[in-house]
């Protein structure tokens, strides 16, 4: 099993959103191999997703409705194969708070902005502005699982 883990700041906008798109590629591919969770890097544990997120992922047929935030730790880090950063602040973050990892990290190139506290209009950008890249990293690890 291939684990990725997707890291934002809040985990209630950005990442969320990532690990259920990816996710439901996995689902709809038959892909039992891999898997997505999410965290942010400067959250609280057990916040639900902003209203924004559950929008935008409910306008593409799935549910946020479910989720909670998780701050990132060291053993969710560890227990991942690959740490997908929505920029690269999140993965230098990371890198300078938890040396050693040895899991492939990687960010989105373009960078994902925050919609936090923005419109439904900007959350769906947010999402349009990931899918491709989301998809991206599926079929790449798809192929290697």
């Amino acid at each position: 099993m291939t684990t990725v883990l997707f890291i934002c700041t809040g985990n209630t906008c950005r990442s969320p959103m990532a690990a259920c798109l990816f996710n439901e590629m996995c689902r709809r591919s038959g892909e039992t191999e891999l898997q997505a969770f999410s965290a942010g890097i400067c959250t609280a544990d057990g916040l639900p997703a902003s209203e924004g997120a559950i929008h935008a992922m409910a306008s593409r047929g799935l549910s946020l409705t479910g989720h909670r935030s998780c701050m990132i730790n060291r053993t969710l880090l560890e227990n991942a194969d690959v740490i997908m950063g929505v920029s690269r602040r999140h993965i230098d973050s990371i890198r300078t708070m938890f040396p050693g990892l040895t899991a492939e990290m990687r960010w989105f190139n373009p960078e994902i902005s925050d919609p936090y506290q923005g419109s439904d209009a900007l959350y769906e950008h947010t999402a349009g502005e990931m899918e491709p890249q989301v998809a991206a990293l599926f079929h790449l690890l798809a192929t290697k699982a």
